[in-house]
């Protein structure tokens, strides 16, 4: 059988990562700023790192909720399947426990009423519990998480790749800044990254443009982290929801090869 509904939810929810990661590069979540010491009258060029705007953690919370109701949406599409009619109370199951999932009278195994044997097997196999796919529970806190505080992810971290923009015709000026921010990274060690610099020299001139040239022109491989979860606290966001798209497709393909 094949679990249409649920194959448009699931690149519903592989655009919405594409989105985020649109929004991110339109409203910007860092920039380099210039800095005088008032002692020294030394300049720097400082990097400012902000939290994403609501739209970003909106965005991440509508991708939980595609990926997530996509299985919901299944289980209920296999019950009428199997020529359950009431379907008011079918749910894919995702338990607390191991125990929880196979107690015969528990809510889980209740959420499967009308599902063939070989449906139940299948998801038997995922394993949707803690412990079991760990993955699967978290994507479920994901959507519990979002729906009652409303907060999903922020940025304290940035990665350390860096790269000009190649249609820049000051690519090499901006070269050279990206050098030294780098080995300033490098000092930095494992951060937080909010605030690092490097200084100018006298020859280097106006630090304002400078800092707004690298704000523009230099990109930065930025982190957004889960926050606020049982499950997902410091996962890479983009790296997280990708691997949970993935993991979803598999289990979408699993049930159908079921029927």
């Amino acid at each position: 059988m094949q679990l249409t509904q649920s194959r448009l939810k699931l690149q519903r929810a592989k655009a919405k990562i594409e989105e985020i990661k649109h929004v991110l590069g339109a409203t910007g979540v860092h920039r380099f700023v210039a800095r005088v010491d008032e002692e020294s009258g030394d300049r720097f060029i400082q990097l400012k790192i902000f939290d994403p705007n609501d739209l970003v953690h909106v965005i991440i919370g509508e991708t939980a909720y595609q990926l997530r109701s996509a299985l919901d949406v299944a289980a209920v599409a296999l019950a009428r399947f199997n020529g359950t009619t009431d379907v008011k109370q079918v749910y894919f199951p995702i338990a607390n426990s191991e125990h929880e999932f196979n107690a015969p009278t528990g809510s889980p195994q209740k959420k499967m009423n009308g599902l063939s044997q070989p449906v139940k097997d299948a998801i038997a196999l995922i394993s949707p519990y803690p412990g079991g796919n760990d993955l699967l529970v978290g994507l479920n806190d994901l959507c519990n998480t979002d729906k009652h505080n409303n907060l999903v992810a922020s940025i304290p971290q940035v990665g350390n790749r860096i790269s000009v923009d190649p249609y820049a015709d000051i690519a090499g000026v901006v070269g050279s800044f990206a050098g030294r921010f780098a080995s300033a990274m490098i000092d930095a060690g494992e951060g937080p990254y909010d605030g690092v610099e490097f200084k100018l020299t006298p020859d280097d001139g106006d630090a304002s443009q400078i800092a707004t040239l690298l704000t523009t022109k230099m990109r930065l491989a930025m982190g957004l982290i889960f926050s606020g979860t049982r499950y997902l606290d410091g996962s890479e966001a983009f790296t997280t929801l990708t691997a949970m798209s993935s993991m979803i497709e598999s289990i979408i393909e699993n049930l159908e090869n079921a029927t």
